[in-house]
């Protein structure tokens, strides 16, 4: 009984980290899509000195720069073949290196499918094989089937819907990768 609450505990766990990675990565692509306001500033109540002014108002942000992306640790270039080593450390550090590293990958890539997507292929297989289950792999394979219809490789492009659609039946980027495939 108590591997059976094991399991599905490490199954709901799986599924916040995927919901958790997908949100982060759609509020990135939304923040550097350039549709967003920025945010305001937040309200410096607590701190000495600072007067309060009752109408609520706040003082306007600095809009971030075009092409903003946070500083993410680099992310090394493996060469074909090399399967990387895991870290030691398997506590909350080392979970959020990788995922920073994760992030990295696939925002480069993001950027550079429209443009450059033999490109962008190459770093989402470098993310494959440094990460086949990490938190990304999903949005990793989006890009991917994006990049392969870019370069007019239509029967990869068919199986790895396909294969997305397998490992990912309730994705909500389904719709995205079908209109991709027609």
């Amino acid at each position: 009984m108590s591997e059976r609450r094991n399991r599905q505990g490490w199954i709901w766990g799986g599924l916040l980290v995927a919901s958790l990675a997908t949100a982060v990565v759609g509020l990135v692509d939304w923040l550097s899509s350039g549709d967003a306001d920025p945010a305001p500033a937040p309200l410096a109540l607590d701190q000495p000195g600072m007067p309060f002014d009752p109408s609520g108002e706040t003082p306007e942000a600095e809009p971030l720069p075009e092409g903003f992306v946070p500083n993410l640790p680099a992310v090394p270039t493996l060469p074909p073949g090399a399967r990387p080593e895991r870290a030691t450390d398997e506590g909350e550090e080392g979970r959020m290196s990788d995922l920073a590293a994760e992030m990295r990958l696939v925002q480069e890539a993001r950027a550079m499918v429209a443009t450059e997507p033999a490109v962008a292929l190459s770093l989402l297989e470098q993310h494959r094989a440094r990460f086949p289950d990490g938190a990304l792999r999903e949005e990793r394979e989006v890009y991917a089937i994006e990049a392969l219809a870019a370069l007019g490789r239509t029967d990869e492009v068919e199986r790895r819907y396909l294969e997305f659609r397998e490992d990912f039946p309730e994705s909500p980027l389904t719709e995205r990768v079908q209109r991709v495939v027609e």
